[in-house]
């Protein structure tokens, strides 16, 4: 089976354990290594951190200390890197935000973005126009608080979701929403429960990418 490696480019370690348990459930044959940057921002929430975490994640992943990988998820709603190190790599490099963009893209003719930071809208915009999604994409949008501090108070960010997304549902007659963000991922289930709109996790669909992708 594949050997597949969570590169977390924030400094947060509990975003790193959250996303191997949710990896190694929905990949359960494959050979997880998750690994936590070592310096960087503790959480990518503006366009100096993410500058900051591109330049230390290109730093960090190099031929010689990667070979051993199948393939690489850089997990990170901003991609940071990615576009380098496809580059510089011979393994596959997948991004969270390219990768969950082109699953969402099979699956609807068009879909919304949620994600927490309002810092992160004018990013993920750029991003979206550079990855060649922008024409399948009705909105982003963002709760106000971050994907780390999100955490810190679990029920006002589960309505603070809720409510953005029914908001974005009426607004652009959208009913497939992308959560994005590693910070909001362990919300995705019961956040799925409290709508009737379809709602896809970014990191659960970046895997579901990569596993089509050795699948093929």
């Amino acid at each position: 089976m594949p050997h597949l490696m969570l590169y977390n480019p924030n400094t947060n370690a509990t975003i790193t354990d959250n996303i191997q348990k949710m990896a190694q459930k929905a990949l359960p044959t494959w050979h997880i290594t998750a690994q936590t940057a070592l310096l960087g921002p503790h959480y990518i929430a503006t366009e100096n951190d993410l500058r900051w975490a591109t330049e230390v994640t290109e730093k960090t992943l190099t031929p010689e200390n990667t070979e051993h990988y199948d393939a690489i998820l850089i997990a990170c709603f901003g991609d940071p890197a990615v576009s380098t190190l496809k580059k510089r790599l011979s393994i596959p490099i997948f991004g969270m935000a390219e990768t969950s963009f082109a699953v969402c893209s099979r699956k609807s003719t068009s879909f919304s973005v949620l994600t927490g930071g309002e810092t992160w809208v004018p990013l993920l915009e750029t991003l979206a126009r550079d990855t060649g999604y922008s024409n399948k994409i009705d909105n982003i949008c963002a709760i106000p608080s971050s994907g780390a501090n999100a955490q810190k108070n679990p029920r006002r960010t589960l309505k603070a979701l809720t409510d953005t997304a029914h908001n974005i549902a009426q607004t652009y007659h959208a009913p497939h929403i992308l959560l994005g963000g590693t910070g909001l991922a362990p919300f995705y289930e019961e956040f799925s429960h409290c709508t009737h709109l379809q709602i896809t996790c970014s990191f659960l669909a970046s895997l579901e990418g990569i596993r089509e992708y050795f699948e093929s």
